[in-house]
């Protein structure tokens, strides 16, 4: 079983950068360990434990839906963390709605349904 998630890599901008930054040195005392820029990625399906041989499959459908898609940018919107507070794993930002990110989204989800996985039912 392999750990899996589908995202979409993220060309980190000068927005994003000058925020990183900002976060880095607001929380220089903590025991942080920040990843690099290059790392940053935007999650369109949690897919959890799979096992080895549906990622074949996987990589099939992402192509189908994917190939010829093309770039596209959005607009961060707020941050937080995942975990809580006091003991955060993960710093996230958000991001504004956009129509092509949506249709991507909507593309992949419909192709790992009619594939038999199972993928949350929120945007």
């Amino acid at each position: 079983m392999k750990r899996v998630f589908i995202a979409v890599k993220v060309d980190a901008g000068g927005d994003l950068l000058r925020m990183l930054s900002s976060l880095k040195s607001l929380l220089a005392a903590e025991k942080i360990k920040w990843i690099d820029p290059s790392n940053i990625h935007l999650t369109l399906a949690f897919l959890g434990d799979t096992e080895e041989g549906r990622i074949k499959t996987l990589n099939t459908i992402l192509r189908q839906k994917c190939t010829g898609f093309g770039n596209f940018e959005f607009v961060l919107a707020g941050a937080g963390v995942f975990r809580n507070y006091r003991d955060p794993r993960i710093i996230w930002t958000g991001i504004q709605s956009s129509d092509k990110l949506i249709k991507l989204n909507e593309l992949i989800t419909a192709g790992l349904r009619e594939n038999g996985f199972e993928t949350e039912e929120r945007e």
